[in-house]
């Protein structure tokens, strides 16, 4: 039993946060009201029907091309959403049933006696040398210079 007795802490707000953005991107995109995307299009295509000036029909045009494809995005986004905690429910279940275990990819332990006894080298900043990719090594001195800036210290 263990650790999945406090399993409520992570599920109760996941399936909040699953409830709210799968209710509010439905609605968003299938409400009749004019606040769904889909609504929306067909009002505008009903006025493109009714003919009006080319200004209206040139706008009301680039609205529904945009309303149409808002749809699309939210729809993807749902699907993805519905991917990630299909795929992660899948993990869960096949680690609390036990027929897989953790992967872990952790640093191995390191006491805190063991980094005390190898003295105050063991906490020194990294040089710029220490770093052997050329890319990490821009990254890092970006990285200074913005904290340099944010300081005050560099003029």
């Amino acid at each position: 039993m263990g650790r999945t007795r406090s399993i409520w802490a992570t599920l109760l707000p996941l399936g909040w946060l699953v409830s709210v953005t799968a209710s509010a991107g439905l609605m968003k995109i299938f409400s009749p009201a004019p606040i769904g995307f889909l609504a929306i299009a067909r009002g505008l295509d009903a006025r493109i029907a009714a003919g009006g000036a080319p200004a209206e029909l040139k706008m009301w045009s680039a609205q529904l091309f945009n309303n149409r494809v808002d749809a699309v995005v939210t729809a993807a986004f749902l699907v993805l959403v519905a991917i990630v905690v299909i795929a992660n429910a899948h993990v869960w279940w096949l680690l609390l049933s036990g027929r897989h275990t953790a992967q872990l990819h952790e640093e191995p332990y390191v006491s805190a006696r063991a980094e005390a006894a190898s003295g105050p080298a063991a906490f020194s900043r990294p040089t710029l040398a220490s770093f052997n990719d050329a890319s990490i090594q821009l990254k890092v001195c970006v990285l200074a210079l913005k904290t340099a800036s944010l300081n005050g210290s560099a003029r």
